[in-house]
């Protein structure tokens, strides 16, 4: 794709009610897709012996894809963009797509489970790097020349 010169063009309402559409088809597709095989897989294969822990983690997951959809559908009808780079709904997306993998892949073993781990751990650094970070390491403030003599002034007295 050529590089264009001047500002980006601004999307109208009908283009964004459009794509919200289809980002949202496209994750419900996702989540029913995902769960479909973890069904399967449940009640068929490991019909004999069904743990609960493999219970517990699927209905775990369950809340979380109901949240994110309520979450995306609360976004979608307010009007707000869900494709936009680095908005909310990017994260609540990641969030989504890491749950179905980690219930998908979970069918192999329950150590993929593991892979949740990476939300907080994401979290954890956008915290520090954002917010923590900043505030520990921040340089002092630079005095102006005004400043300095008003400074001097109070420390001869």
């Amino acid at each position: 794709m050529p590089a264009t010169k001047g500002k980006q063009g601004t999307k109208g309402a009908k283009q964004i009610k459009a794509e919200n559409t289809q980002t949202f088809d496209f994750y419900s597709y996702v989540v029913i897709g995902g769960n479909i095989p973890v069904i399967l897989w449940q009640f068929i294969y490991n019909y004999s012996a069904i743990r609960w822990l493999h219970v517990v983690l699927f209905l775990y997951s369950l809340i979380v894809h109901m949240l994110c959809m309520k979450t995306m559908s609360s976004m979608f009808n307010s009007g707000l963009d869900l494709n936009m780079e680095a908005g909310m709904a990017e994260h609540v997306k990641d969030i989504l797509l890491i749950t179905v993998a980690c219930q998908v892949f979970s069918c192999f073993s329950l150590y993929f489970w593991l892979i949740w781990l990476v939300i907080p751990g994401v979290g954890l650094y956008k915290l520090w790097v954002n917010i923590l970070a900043p505030w520990i390491f921040q340089a002092p403030e630079e005095l102006t020349d005004k400043q300095k003599r008003k400074m001097e002034k109070k420390r001869r007295f």
